[in-house]
């Protein structure tokens, strides 16, 4: 059995975010628009142990907790400490018993079977395509038996308006993200009932898979 015994953070490529202010005061504040639409698929119950994977300022955590309520409790991830002490604060002024630690995907800081559900909004396209598989792997680790992975990314046209637009910024990898191939890299993997689809907020899509043996 594995269990890592120290937070890891994620060094090997991939794009780290580490304007924490910045991003809670603009980019958070968006993104909470779709927290209610990413717990309902992710479908999360009272007394589910929860882990939000690159979880920013925290905002998915917090409502993620708030399902799993008292019984239950989420844990929040990010490989930038400034994320982290952001969330943790913001998490004191919410009142919420979220947790939060500074830790990247790759070597998770947490035992064996822990968790209901994993889940990571926007995140999965900063990581290089070696921290991708190797995070996957991680997740199932860390999954109890049926437990699910839900990756929430961008899914834009790349000919369209925002596309173009997109292409000619910083976010231009958002512009080029695909869902199909991330349901491939879920089933090389060894995760089961691999399912995608629109998350109902614009511009968002989800791929999820299901660790085996339930």
């Amino acid at each position: 059995m594995h269990h890592a015994s120290h937070s890891h953070i994620a060094s090997r490529g991939g794009h780290v975010i580490h304007w924490a202010t910045a991003y809670d005061l603009f980019l958070e504040r968006i993104s909470r628009l779709s927290d209610a639409r990413v717990i309902a698929i992710a479908g999360i119950r009272p007394g589910d142990t929860v882990l939000d994977v690159g979880c920013g300022p925290g905002s998915l955590t917090r409502a993620a907790q708030r399902a799993a309520g008292a019984h239950g409790a989420a844990y929040g991830i990010d490989p930038a400490p400034e994320m982290v002490a952001r969330a943790q604060r913001n998490a004191r002024r919410a009142g919420s018993t979220a947790r939060f630690q500074a830790s990247g995907i790759e070597a998770l800081p947490f035992p064996d079977g822990m968790f209901d559900l994993a889940m990571g909004r926007l995140m999965f396209h900063h990581l290089s395509d070696e921290q991708k598989r190797a995070g996957l792997r991680e997740i199932r680790r860390v999954l109890k038996p049926g437990g699910m992975f839900l990756t929430v990314d961008a899914e834009i046209a790349p000919h369209g308006l925002v596309g173009r637009l997109l292409a000619h910024s910083s976010a231009a990898p958002m512009s080029h993200i695909s869902i199909a191939e991330y349901a491939s890299m879920y089933a090389e993997a060894g995760y089961a009932d691999i399912r995608s689809g629109p998350t109902g907020a614009r511009f968002l899509a989800y791929v999820s898979g299901r660790s085996p043996g339930a």
